[in-house]
Formats: structure tokens, sequence, C-alpha cells
């Protein structure tokens, strides 16, 4: 059942089952810095192919490096804007800015809600707008969300 409600992309339900946040682990490997580019850094990680994944889409929820965590705005993906390579990658971009480098840090990504599918973009620009849109929704989730805990 827990790996149905998964691959439906159901998160909120997958948390509530599993008791604790969906997530996925691994080493952030540098990417084509595009991101950064845009003005939206990323952590980049590739999970095991026999990770069983939500759909392709755009996430928000958390990474946890070193016991600390930070807001996070996640992407899972093939990146069909940017690339043509069908390599799912796992995004993490966090407004916190991190002064030490986390290349080839061990973090963990936990998501908490799904926010929008996967889409192409006929520019890298349509794609900024689109992540300063996605952005915006992160923002409102996280003073909502917070809102609940105080």
């Amino acid at each position: 059942m827990i790996r149905q409600l998964i691959e439906k992309g159901d998160i909120k339900k997958v948390n509530m089952v599993l008791g604790y946040p969906f997530s996925i682990r691994g080493r952030v490997v540098k990417g084509k810095q595009i991101g950064s580019q845009i003005g939206f850094p990323t952590a980049n990680l590739f999970p095991v192919s026999s990770k069983i994944m939500p759909p392709h889409g755009v996430y928000f929820g958390y990474m946890s490096w070193k016991r600390v965590e930070y807001p996070a705005l996640i992407y899972i993906g093939t990146k069909p804007t940017v690339s043509q390579n069908q390599r799912r990658v796992v995004e993490v971009h966090i407004a916190h800015h991190i002064r030490q480098s986390l290349y080839q840090e061990r973090i963990t990504v936990q998501l908490q809600q799904f926010w929008r599918l996967e889409k192409h973009f006929p520019t890298i620009e349509g794609l900024r707008e689109q992540i300063t849109v996605d952005q915006a929704a992160f923002n409102a989730y996280l003073q909502h969300t917070q809102g609940m805990i105080n």
C-alpha cells in the first residue's frame, strides 16, 4: 500500500502511514550549475535506481545535513528543459546560504507535500519564472505550517 501511495505521489498520506517523512538519501554531486546561473542554486543527488520514487515534479520539504534541517524546494525528474538525459535526479534548493560546499556530502531530503508535476519549458527564462512561482508558493506553505506549530 505504501509503495502505491508513493508512486501516486500522495506524500501526505505516505508520511502519515509511515509515521515519519518519506526521505531520499544521497551524496551531493556537481551539476551543470544552471540553477545557480538563474538564481536558484541546487544540491543534486542521484537516488539509487531501485528506490521507489514519487512522480516527477516539485515538492516541498526539508534537507538535513549535519543534523540541521533546512526548508527545501525539491525537484525530482529528468530536467527536460535543460537535458536530453533520462537519468532521474533530485535537485534541492534551500533559501538559506550554506557557506561550506556540499559537494560529496551526504544529505537527506524529506518530502512533505507535492506541489506540481514536472514540466518542459521552451526557454531557461520560462523555467526561472516558474521556479519563482514555486518559491513563492513554498514560502506561503512554510508560513502556514509554521503558524500551525506555534
